[in-house]
């Protein structure tokens, strides 16, 4: 992990607010707990809700609190209509938050996390950091090639 952090670097994050989170039926949050404590580690104010989190769930968070960030992991095939639902959602509460998916069905298809309406993707932790500040305005952004092509 903290060469994963160091990698990870961006700058002064200040308040902004990152929810990773693993869609409702997913499992797999290892690599989402991975992102939130490289995220945190970055100074970024992090809630990992972790596996298994209902759709209703979040959205009811990201509608209570300042959510800049959204991290959505899916590493199955059988959680993608529940990402699908869970983006729309976000996106009909009318806060500004942006979304940034990960986990292996993303790595596996380039360009799916357009198709789920996300707003970037990141194959791992030191990405999604970058990926993040990226798509949440950051101005001390420092991209690497990978990342700047994904948000």
């Amino acid at each position: 992990m903290g060469e994963v952090r160091a990698q990870a670097n961006v700058g002064s994050v200040d308040d902004h607010l990152f929810v990773g989170a693993c869609v409702a039926g997913e499992q797999h949050e290892i690599g989402m707990r991975m992102v939130a404590e490289t995220m945190e580690s970055q100074g970024w104010h992090v809630y990992f809700t972790g596996a298994n989190t209902p759709t209703a769930s979040l959205t009811e968070l990201v509608g209570r609190l300042n959510v800049h960030v959204l991290g959505i992991s899916c590493a199955t095939a059988m959680h993608l209509a529940v990402v699908r639902q869970l983006v729309k959602s976000v996106r009909e509460s009318g806060r500004p938050t942006r979304i940034v998916v990960g986990g292996r069905m993303f790595n596996e298809f380039p360009g799916l996390w357009k198709k789920v309406g996300a707003d970037g993707f990141a194959e791992d932790a030191s990405t999604a950091v970058r990926v993040a500040a990226k798509v949440a305005g950051l101005k001390s952004v420092a991209t690497s090639p990978a990342a700047a092509s994904k948000a």
